[in-house]
Formats: structure tokens, sequence, C-alpha cells
């Protein structure tokens, strides 16, 4: 089964160096080629995702998020202002799954890219957790992909 999503839209390359420009550092490459040509939506197939560690399937994305200013459902910035005194300065919301946790993608130079899962469940508001308690999913957003694209 194929990740697809439905009700996406592309980025254009104002609206992806705006959102740098706000968060303070640069996306990496492939996430950026993702934004520029699918600037979030719902997923309708695939997009199952596996601990990088184990290979064990923790859920299924609902949706992929994206520079959107038409729906906050697959808003970015809606998202981490929601999350903002739950998660570090340097994680950026890029999906939530079928449970309303979040995929969050690394900012900091040392991980730039490395895709975590982050569960509200075990999440204290006002109280980050530190990177080392998320759950890696993939080294690099481009990984992340091939996951999802994976499912069988």
């Amino acid at each position: 089964m194929s990740f697809f999503l439905v009700d996406s839209t592309e980025a254009s390359p104002a609206e992806i160096s705006g959102l740098e420009d706000r968060l303070g550092w640069q996306l990496p490459g492939d996430y950026v080629s993702f934004l520029a040509a699918n600037n979030g939506g719902e997923c309708v197939s695939g997009g199952e995702f596996r601990m990088l560690a184990t290979g064990e399937t923790i859920c299924q994305i609902s949706a992929m998020l994206g520079i959107r200013d038409d729906n906050p459902d697959f808003n970015i910035e809606s998202h981490l202002e929601y999350l903002a005194a739950r998660v570090p300065d340097h994680l950026l919301p890029i999906a939530y799954d079928t449970e309303g946790n979040y995929l969050l993608l690394d900012g900091n130079e040392a991980r730039l890219g490395q895709v975590y899962y982050f569960s509200l469940e075990n999440a204290e508001r006002d109280h980050p957790p530190r990177v080392s308690a998320l759950t890696v999913v993939a080294r690099t957003f481009k990984n992340f992909c091939a996951q999802l694209e994976s499912n069988p």
C-alpha cells in the first residue's frame, strides 16, 4: 500500500524560507523538497511507521503538516503553537498519528532531520522531554518517507 495524501498543495520557495526565518534554522533539504511537492494533507493510505531500533510498528499517520493558512489541521505553526511548552524549541511537528500523537523533525545541527515519535500521553505541560526520551523513527526525513512507502 503506497503512502498517499489528499487535500495537499505545494509550498512555494517564499513560504518555505519564511518558515525557516520564523524558526531561526534551516530545514533539511529532503524535507524542503517534500514541502515543495506535498504541503500537508490527510493520509488516506499507507503511512505506517515504526521504531528505528526494533522495527516495531508504532501507529499510522493521520496527516502530514505543511505551511497552510487554509486549514489549521494541516498547519505546522498551529501545531507548533499548541506544542510550544511541551517540546524543545528545535523540534518541529511534521505529522500526527491516528491517536493524536506527533512526529517531530529535529532542527538541531548535530541531529538535523532526525524524526521522533512524541506521545502526548506521556507529556507534561511546561516540561519538555529530553530528546533522548523520545522514540527515534528515522535518522533522516528521506528514510522516514521510505518507511511510509514500504507498508505491506
